[in-house]
């Protein structure tokens, strides 16, 4: 089991002489969570106390700053006390990460003139919101321009926020994708110095940042995948603008092998008419039916043990974190948890980490990975069309 320590602070700007409450031992009680987007997402752990020094911190420290590390000083996480319980001498206490933060605030920018990048708008949620600490360098490659320009005149429309939660803005803005170059889905965290990061799903990974995970890591029984014939489509239509005619619908797109396997599966791409007429249509009809003609695959893996990263070093499963690259060493539980549809083929032996669970007390970091594929819906929100696919 490993060691951790929950560190207490009033607020985060963590002024030992004024502001600290204490350290506590927490391997025993705690749990901690990572997603995508978002970085550090919650935690919670217990501390045993005599009861009137239990109650005295009962009535004073929620909403207090808290930083739980090892004996080493890694951070495991950091976040701001959400929750208090009290029961006799034990003291319970649940944290959320800083990005929740986004949701304490009303947002209200307007940006009348473009352009207006992504990595625009995430700096300037960070300047909004005190606990975030902005840093230009960890967002500069998130260049896609989100500014529209009215068909007609050629004018700058404005991009209004207004009576919007910053995370409400924040993640409209995620949906459009990385960067003019990369329509991958952007991803947003907020890990050590609560530095706002943003980065590609698919081509921003560090190839030496990540971790080995071999048939030993992964403990026995905890591998699992799950699909769902819902989510596949393989006959599609698309919806166009027919000029002189109104609406129409083009011809179906088929995958015959995928229809064979289970059965015909009929869709639409719901644009809206869209006025770029029939080519545009059938190159989006044809980009879905590429993407959706075999099913997605939720795959969740539990591990333990010291985990060898990619530069050679050993650390603790809590280390693994949403947006981190894991790679499956062993071919036979990569298949075991992959696995392959007939007809699909599926070569995947590295795959990034959406979510994570850590529990202190088995040592064991629970890890969904393999984010979908989100290419599609960022090609429909560019295009201003938000219809997608029914």
């Amino acid at each position: 089991m490993a060691v951790l320590y929950a560190t207490i602070w009033k607020d985060y700007e963590e002024n030992n002489d004024t502001d600290w409450v204490g350290v506590f031992p927490v391997s025993n009680t705690l749990t901690f969570a990572t997603q995508i987007q978002g970085g550090f997402a919650s935690a919670s752990f217990s501390i045993s106390l005599p009861r009137q020094r239990a109650y005295n911190l009962y009535t004073r420290i929620l909403g207090f700053h808290v930083k739980i590390h090892d004996t080493y000083l890694n951070l495991a996480f950091e976040g701001y006390i959400s929750e208090l319980g009290i029961s006799e001498n034990l003291l319970n206490i649940s944290l959320l990460g800083y990005y929740a933060k986004a949701g304490d605030l009303l947002d209200d920018r307007i940006y009348p003139t473009g352009p207006t990048t992504l990595a625009t708008i995430i700096g300037d949620a960070a300047d909004l919101i005190d606990a975030w600490n902005r840093e230009d360098t960890w967002l500069s490659g998130a260049d896609f321009d989100l500014s529209e320009t009215d068909p007609e005149t050629g004018a700058w429309l404005g991009l209004d926020f207004t009576d919007l939660k910053i995370s409400e803005a924040v993640e409209r803005c995620l949906g459009y994708g990385y960067s003019d170059s990369d329509a991958s889905q952007a991803c947003l965290t907020i890990y050590e110095g609560r530095y706002p990061r943003l980065f590609s799903a698919v081509n921003e990974l560090d190839e030496y940042a990540g971790y080995f995970i071999t048939e030993q890591n992964i403990d026995p029984g905890s591998d699992s995948m799950a699909m769902q014939l819902a989510s596949i489509y393989n006959r599609i239509f698309a919806i166009y603008a027919n000029e002189g005619e109104g609406t129409s619908k083009t011809t179906a797109a088929d995958s015959d092998y995928s229809q064979d396997r289970f059965g015909i599966r009929e869709g639409v791409v719901q644009n809206g008419g869209n006025p770029e007429g029939l080519a545009m249509a059938e190159d989006l009809r044809d980009y879905a039916l590429e993407k959706y003609q075999w099913p997605t695959a939720s795959i969740q893996v539990t591990v333990r043990g010291m985990i060898k990263t990619f530069a050679g070093e050993r650390k603790s499963p809590y280390h693994i974190r949403a947006g981190d690259l894991v790679n499956f060493t062993d071919l036979d539980v990569t298949s075991a948890m992959v696995g392959m549809v007939d007809g699909q083929i599926i070569n995947r032996l590295s795959a990034f980490v959406v979510s994570t669970n850590y529990t202190a007390s088995s040592d064991t970091n629970a890890l969904v990975v393999g984010l979908s594929d989100q290419s599609f819906e960022v090609l429909m929100s560019r295009l201003g069309l938000s219809g997608g696919l029914k």
